[in-house]
């Protein structure tokens, strides 16, 4: 499966236990995406024989495999460029992921941001997942990024049993995180919107659009977030 991402982006990605290798979790992905933001549903797909046409006439055929396999990648070029892994494999081995990635234009129009936000709401219907985020890609890495006695300069890998990567544009987190963290304390917090999920969680958008912040007040954010919140809920921060 061969990335193509040559512009900058803004993703979306949830982290979940749910089981992703169900074939309905696939079919209502693509349904979901085809009919809130059919400009931004990808029209091809990679299910580990390479690249298929995928559209709403064919997609419950195509994604038939969808159970026997472990990292699906779905892709659209025009008019933005999209690109969506999916990594399903061992559940023991920590949460799986779908990341929703689109390239920073699309968010220009204060309408996409909306309809974007709406989307990732029903997606997280649909993964079931422990934590989520939004935010520009450049700045989640400088963000991610260490400098490791061993090794240099390298992007900290995600692993929630450590605790949180951090504060982000938009923030899900489950009922699990809301006990953790404090439910009131969270919706005490400073954001310019909070949204309630399906299952009693929050969603947590700290600005009107992901173009807010340099990543100097990226970070400071972060670090007032991180000092209201506790430290101990954080990987390494």
């Amino acid at each position: 499966m061969g990335a193509y991402k040559e512009k900058s982006t803004i993703d979306l990605t949830l982290f979940t236990y749910t089981n992703l290798k169900k074939r309905e979790v696939g079919i209502d992905i693509f349904s979901t995406l085809s009919q809130l933001v059919p400009d931004i549903t990808p029209d091809k797909v990679d299910l580990g024989r390479g690249w298929q046409t995928v559209n709403t006439l064919n997609y419950i055929d195509i994604l038939k495999p969808w159970p026997f396999v472990d990292n699906i990648l779905f892709q659209k070029k025009k008019p933005f460029e999209v690109e969506i892994p999916v990594m399903q494999g061992d559940r023991t081995l920590g949460p799986k992921f779908l990341t929703y990635s689109i390239e920073e234009d699309f968010y220009r129009d204060p309408n996409n941001v909306n309809r974007f936000i709406d989307v990732s709401v029903e997606l997280y219907k649909i993964l079931k997942p422990d934590y989520g985020l939004i935010h520009p890609v450049k700045n989640k890495i400088e963000k991610m990024t260490i400098i490791d006695p061993k090794l240099g300069r390298t992007i900290l890998p995600v692993d929630l049993r450590k605790g949180l990567p951090g504060i982000y544009w938009a923030n899900f987190f489950s009922p699990k995180y809301l006990v953790d963290l404090g439910r009131e304390k969270l919706l005490q917090s400073s954001s310019y919107k909070k949204i309630e999920l399906f299952d009693g969680g929050l969603l947590i958008i700290l600005s009107p659009t992901p173009f807010q912040f340099s990543i100097t007040e990226d970070m400071q954010i972060e670090k007032e977030w991180v000092d209201f919140l506790g430290k101990n809920h954080f990987m390494t921060i």
